[in-house]
């Protein structure tokens, strides 16, 4: 008898690392590679790089890894400024350390926005797409947009605050509606569940 077919998973992820160095790296990409050596698996996402913004539109792909470069300004905008000064402070519960300066959330949807286009021709019908960590939390949005019909899940790899600090973020309408784009979300904790069930209720 034929063996059943299963479909591949196609993992997404901020960083994606090079299979054959993966356990140099940390916490999200050791356990990513593991999955996409041992399944049938695409792992797609950024490649580390920063290069001239016409780069960015090149998909670089080795078996069963496709990666993409960062121009700079993608870089201090999407990566430094959106992701990690206004989404990993807040989340964390720091809004203190917050830093909503003007034009980093249109960065870093226009980032998500361009790393759909460039996985949607990668795709099959039947894969089943799962997005990881805050940096990518529009990208289930932006491929729905591309007519992308896969189930798509979420992962969360840090805390999800309470709603009150969630709506700190001036674009926390947004952020809830991208996460509502997701067929699935995957979250540390219950407590951290009942968090984003508060902020979806509280819109």
């Amino acid at each position: 008898r034929r063996p059943q077919h299963m479909s591949r998973i196609v993992l997404v992820s901020n960083r994606v690392v090079d299979l054959r160095k993966a356990a140099q790296a940390g916490g999200v990409a050791v356990a990513l590679a593991d999955i996409a050596r041992t399944r049938n698996a695409l792992w797609f996402g950024w490649s580390g790089e920063i290069k001239a913004s016409d780069a960015g539109d090149v998909v670089e792909r080795d078996g069963r890894v496709a990666t993409v470069s960062l121009s700079e300004s993608d870089y201090d905008g999407y990566y430094l400024g959106y992701a990690n000064s206004v989404l990993w402070p807040v989340f964390h519960n720091r809004l203190d350390l917050a830093q909503f300066e003007a034009g980093y959330f249109q960065r870093y949807v226009g980032v998500n926005r361009r790393l759909a286009q460039l996985l949607q021709p990668l795709l099959r019908p039947d894969d089943i797409i799962w997005v990881h960590d805050y940096h990518l939390i529009p990208l289930a949005t932006e491929l729905r947009r591309l007519g992308v019909e896969n189930a798509i899940g979420f992962y969360l790899h840090i805390p999800f605050p309470p709603w009150q600090t969630f709506m700190a973020i001036p674009e926390h309408r947004e952020l809830a509606h991208a996460l509502a784009a997701y067929d699935l979300i995957g979250l540390q904790t219950c407590r951290f569940c009942a968090h984003l069930v508060g902020a979806i209720c509280a819109m």
